[in-house]
Parts: C-alpha cells; structure tokens; sequence
C-alpha cells in the first residue's frame, strides 16, 4: 500500500489524520493520504515568506521542468 505523508518545507511530516484511497471498484484501499489540518497550516504560513524567497532563487524555466516531471510522476 502506498502512504502519502504531508510535506512540510520538503519534509515529509507523518500526520495523525490518514484518509484512505480506496479503488471505486473493488473497494480495496490502495493508499492512505495524510492530512494537514487548519493549525498546522496557520503555524506554516508563518514562514512563507521564507518559501517564496527560495523559490524566487529558482529560475522559472526550472519550475516548470519540475511541475512537468511532477505531472509524469
């Protein structure tokens, strides 16, 4: 089974709150998917402008390639 974990500032972060995939046919769960919840992101956006700084230093040409690799994945 796959399990997702939330990421946190490229961090995968292992959530108390799981909700499973479950295939629409078989009802076989295939993953659990973590969840992040309202205070964990409030926490978060305190250090956004962190984030958007390091993306800013990321050429725009890269960010692409990556979300298209994202997208194959």
């Amino acid at each position: 089974m796959v399990k997702m974990p939330v990421l946190r500032w490229g961090q995968p972060y292992e959530s108390l709150d799981l909700n499973d995939v479950v295939h629409f046919v078989t009802g076989e769960t295939l993953a659990k998917v973590g969840q992040a919840n309202p205070g964990l992101l409030a926490k978060d956006m305190r250090r956004a402008h962190r984030a958007r700084d390091v993306l800013r230093e990321i050429p725009c040409r890269d960010l692409v390639q990556m979300m298209k690799k994202a997208a194959d994945l």
